[in-house]
């Protein structure tokens, strides 16, 4: 019937057997291309879109005791998905057993081979074709590695090192797989000198006859430089200088990463700054276009005491981020369109390797296959299923006895702070009832409590890791996927008696849910709830601005939630699911009684009376109850960003900082005398709480801020400038009989008018910075304070006495040295704030790790920086043009010198040359002004360094006024902090002067008192005996200088 069918077809029905046709022929040939051997020209194509991407793959040595065979080497990297791996040798069984896989190697010459191959072609030739063409294209040989690191361990073998590539390379010509197979040789990182700041990088020179024409092969080839990269080893020599976060690629703060000074590159990691070392050697030899391949890298996961760093969790934190970075393909700061690939160090665990213990102890897994630790790389792409990071739980070993087993399981239970709630009695995972199914829950509790860190499913060697959920009927293990992560939605058993249920929500088991994230899902919840849903919502909701504090502080979670549903209503569940265990009661405790925990944000359900209020999870104590709503007869606006509500008198919010809107700032219609300004009839400060809010100022109080008024001519008249935003407004004060302040200004002034004010009349005019100049100052104030860069050292009560002394001498303009982000904030956020002008921004700040700063009362004419062209630590003079009459600047600068390295207690003079011709550069800059003030921290030794470089007409302010005093700023012995540093007295701090208009008139040391109640504990070795000295703290540990000037 279907010969027949097609034959009397009609055009249609032939047409669609020709397509069938067609489509089954390509199907056919698709075939016998997949089924037919691959090509040399396939495979080059497989190769060079393999190059075009950064892989990760892992060096394999064979010093281990119990190595998997071959065979079964090669089905456990592709269990594991690995498909990059470097031999240390050419092992013919390893090689035959990669066959037809899709696994890429690169095979290795013994350093012992080096001296026949580099002297005879002959072998060369022999070796290509022993252990290249023999397996080529069916094992996928994609690089040899001549050599492993010969300039360094067996300098003896150098010249013979480029002879021996060349002649391999010719073999592969004559094979004519060259274009498939790169050759190079791995370098240790030693060869490059001086490798940070990377820009100064460069070979050592002693190898260059050897280094350059290697590098000229390399490019001609197009084969990569193999550098052997282990900032393990960085760290270990450079402790205190190389942060241990930086190693581990952990992220960081902008303020925290390491600057090139020459480029202004960030570096987050040592390891893209190794990298980048080796790109500006090679560009120091004029050689651009060879990539780096990182032909080692890893953390030993054990070590002796000798070696305190090298841990599992260091390990997996390491190779973890590590993995992540490359696949990441985010390159480095020089090259950041260029991932170099990297090999990790190593496989397996070589335990037959000769100390010390860290060389037996870099593996990933053992030899047995198992691994040492669990990578976390999820989400970068597939490479190892040793990543575990989406399912790991912890469980009880098979074959343990119960006697092990139960002193475990009470331990995590006790101690251990596990949740064994449901393994009691009548619960879900009581059954099965034996020592091992709860030891198993118990373990797994704290394992997932604990981040399922490393070493935290050990339980004295009774426990393991699995991959195998081992939830079961209605137990569900903490961290199942089968398990919810939100709250339960508990029904009241009772309906009411208008038809409705009530919904309550209470927190239950060990789920870890935050404060915010409740609230999210609560408000999520209540946007979908109908209009006939009846709820009453006495406050809740907030702006998703990520400041828990914000959260903390406002009535959030003293809001009373009562909503009703119909008995119908889908939010609800269907009663046949609900557990009748944990159904509540009509007195079900509701969310307006839940409390979040401040230290990991769970949302705890709320105590009964008999109960302490402790965290669920930490078991830290309850934080305090917030505060009762604020009066409704009081007047307040509300943030708009937290929603707290506060006083008029705060311009910005208590709670979170957001500055007011000035429409609700500017609302006084109802304030009279009393509240508003006060009855006195002298102007006081009180003026300030009524206008100095319609500034756009930034900082949070208002009070504490009041207008400075000069007294002028007989009028009594008084003008001052206050800087307002990027406006200026011009205040005049005078005596009027009548009562009433009249602001004037521009059409769009944001300003309510007919404010009474006693018996004075203020106007106010603005105008823009081009306006007239301040009133004369007879005396000015400029203070100087290297307020030192160490912030574990009681940061905050440091940065508050300075603040202090800032309030105390009320300096004009104030210069500081190292100045951190964090301090920068500090000082932000303090009341004194506002009075100045910052010559720093805060995207600035944040992109810095310490800078200089200044601040200003004067009006600003400009703020600039100069860099200091022969700093390698990013040193610059800073610039701040005042103006202090009308037609009368003055230009105050200031500068961190370059610093004795290292600093105190060591004290090596160097970078004396450069200090000095820094200082002679600022002198020059700066001379040609008419009144000029050069303050700072100059790192200045008199004895060392030579006279400061002072031209005519300028003079040293101490040496002028204090003659025959010493003027140590920075002091060992005075300066009680710094007890136990070797005797150091030296004047680092100068004010020096250049003056037209001014003379100096008085210069002082402040800020040697140590602060109130605060100290420290240092440890200082005595001959073999380790003390502990309880000292003072001190605002810094340099003094600060105040300089006082008067007009001529």
């Amino acid at each position: 019937m279907r010969k027949q069918h097609c034959s009397s077809s009609s055009p249609m029905a032939v047409t669609k057997l020709l397509s069938l046709s067609t489509l089954l022929f390509f199907i056919l040939f698709a075939y016998r291309a997949a089924s037919s051997p691959p090509t040399f020209e396939s495979t080059k194509l497989q190769n060079q879109d393999q190059e075009n991407k950064p892989f990760v793959g892992v060096n394999i040595g064979t010093d281990v005791s119990n190595l998997l065979s071959p065979s079964e080497l090669v089905s456990f990297l592709q269990l594991q998905q690995i498909n990059h791996i470097r031999l240390y040798d050419a092992d013919p069984d390893i090689l035959k057993a990669l066959s037809k896989t899709k696994i890429r190697v690169v095979i290795s010459v013994p350093n012992n081979q080096l001296l026949a191959i580099g002297s005879s072609n002959t072998t060369a030739v022999s070796w290509v074709g022993r252990n290249v063409v023999a397996y080529y294209p069916e094992t996928l040989i994609t690089g040899i590695a001549v050599g492993d690191e010969v300039l360094t361990t067996v300098p003896s073998s150098a010249p013979l090192l480029l002879p021996a590539i060349q002649s391999l390379y010719s073999a592969l010509v004559s094979a004519n797989l060259h274009t498939h197979v790169k050759i190079s040789t791995p370098h240790a990182s030693s060869i490059i000198l001086d490798p940070f700041p990377p820009s100064q990088a460069f070979f050592n020179q002693s190898l260059t006859q050897i280094v350059f024409p290697l590098l000229q092969f390399l490019s001609k080839t197009g084969s990569p430089l193999m550098m052997n990269f282990y900032p393990y080893y960085v760290f270990m020599q450079n402790k205190g200088v190389v942060p241990l976060d930086n190693a581990l690629f952990k992220p960081l703060k902008p303020s925290k990463e390491m600057v090139d000074p020459n480029t202004l590159l960030h570096y987050t990691n040592v390891l893209d700054a190794m990298i980048d070392a080796a790109y500006f050697s090679m560009k120091n030899l004029n050689v651009t276009d060879v990539a780096v391949l990182v032909s080692e890298s890893g953390w030993p996961s054990k070590a002796d005491s000798k070696e305190p760093y090298a841990t599992i969790n260091n390990a997996n934190t390491y190779n973890s981020n590590l993995i992540k970075h490359v696949l990441d393909r985010s390159g480095t700061p020089l090259h950041p369109e260029t991932t170099s690939s990297v090999y990790v160090y190593e496989l397996f665990n070589e335990d037959v390797r000769s100390p010390p213990v860290s060389e037996a102890n870099w593996g990933l897994f053992y030899g047995n296959s198992s691994a040492v630790y669990l990578l976390h790389v999820s989400g970068s792409g597939s490479f190892l299923a040793n990543d575990t990071t989406n399912q790991t739980y912890c469980i009880a070993m098979d074959g343990v006895d119960g006697k092990s087993l139960q002193a475990a399981l009470d331990w995590a239970c006790g101690p251990g702070l596990a949740n064994c709630s449901e393994i009691q009695p009548g619960e879900d995972c009581y059954s099965p009832n034996n020592v091992k199914s709860h030891a198993s829950y118990a373990f797994n509790s704290y394992f997932q409590k604990q981040g399922r860190a490393a070493g935290s499913c050990d339980f004295k060697g009774v426990a393991t890791i699995t991959t195998t959920d081992p939830s079961h009927g209605s137990c569900m293990f903490p961290g199942s996927k089968k398990a919810s992560n939100t709250t339960r939605q508990v029904v009241n058993s009772t309906n009411s008696s208008s038809g409705v249920d009530r919904l309550r929500f209470v927190a239950f088991g060990s789920s870890r849910i935050s404060a915010i994230s409740g609230i999210i899902r609560a408000a999520t919840m209540f946007s979908k709830i109908p209009r006939s849903a009846s709820f009453q919502i006495w406050e809740l909701g907030f702006k998703a601005s990520n400041n828990y504090n914000a959260l903390q502080n406002s009535m959030i979670f003293a809001a009373s939630v009562s909503l009703t549903f119909p008995s119908n209503h889908p939010l609800l569940p269907h009663r046949g699911t609900v557990n009748p265990r944990v159904t509540c009661n009509s007195t079900a405790l509701t969310l307006k009684m839940s409390w979040a925990c401040k230290e990991c944000t769970f949302l705890n359900p709320p105590p009964t009376p008999s109960q302490k209020p402790t965290c669920k999870i930490c078991l830290s104590p309850s934080s305090p109850p917030p505060q009762s709503p604020p009066s409704s007869s009081t007047a307040k606006w509300s943030c708009k960003a937290c929603t707290f509500l506060n006083s008029y008198k705060n311009s910005n919010c208590e709670v979170c900082d957001t500055r007011a809107p000035i429409s609700s700032l500017s609302s006084f219609e109802d304030l009279d005398d009393d509240s508003g300004i006060g009855g006195g009839g002298d102007l006081d400060s009180s003026v300030g709480t009524v206008f100095l809010p319609l500034q756009r100022c930034k900082r949070k109080r208002v009070e504490d801020d009041p207008i400075e008024v000069k007294q002028g001519s007989s009028s009594s008249n008084a003008v001052r400038e206050v800087k307002a935003s990027h406006n200026w407004m011009t205040v005049s004060v005078s005596k009027a009989s009548g009562k009433g302040i009249t602001v004037s200004g521009s059409s769009n002034s944001n300003v309510t008018p007919g404010l009474k004010a006693s018996d004075k009349r203020v106007t106010v005019k603005e105008g823009t910075s081009s306006g007239s100049s301040a009133a004369g100052l007879n005396t000015l104030k400029i203070m100087s304070y290297n307020v030192w860069f160490r912030e574990d050292l009681e940061m905050h009560n440091r940065m508050k006495a300075l603040g202090d002394l800032i309030q105390q001498h009320c300096p004009d303009v104030i210069c500081l040295q190292e100045v951190t982000p964090n301090i920068y904030d500090i000082f932000r956020k303090s009341s004194w704030w506002k009075m100045y002008q910052c010559s720093v921004s805060s995207e600035t700040a944040d992109s810095s790790p310490y800078f200089c700063m200044q601040l200003s009362k004067l009006r600003v004419k400009s703020f600039s920086c100069k860099p200091f062209g022969n700093s390698v630590m990013g040193r610059e003079l800073c610039v701040a043009e005042v103006e202090v009459e009308k037609d009368k600047h003055l230009v105050v600068a200031t500068s961190h010198l370059e610093s004795p390295c290292p600093g105190p207690p060591t004290w090596d003079q160097m970078f004396s040359k450069e200090r000095v011709e820094q200082a002679k550069e600022a002198v020059n800059f700066l001379k040609k002004n008419q009144n000029v003030i050069f303050c700072g921290d100059m790192n200045w030794d008199d004895k060392l360094d030579g006279k400061f470089p002072l031209t005519d007409r300028w003079v040293d302010a101490w040496e002028e006024l204090k003659p025959g005093e010493d003027g140590w700023t920075y002091d060992t012995k005075s300066n009680k902090m710094l007890t136990g540093n070797r005797k150091l007295q030296k004047r680092l701090d100068r004010f020096l002067c250049s003056l037209h208009d001014f003379r100096v008139s008085k210069i002082e040391m402040i800020g040697m008192d140590a602060i109130p109640g605060v100290s420290y504990i240092k440890e200082k070795k005595v001959k073999t005996e380790i003390r502990k000295l309880e000292l003072p703290v001190l605002p810094s540990d340099h003094y600060g200088l105040l300089l006082t000037i008067c007009s001529q």
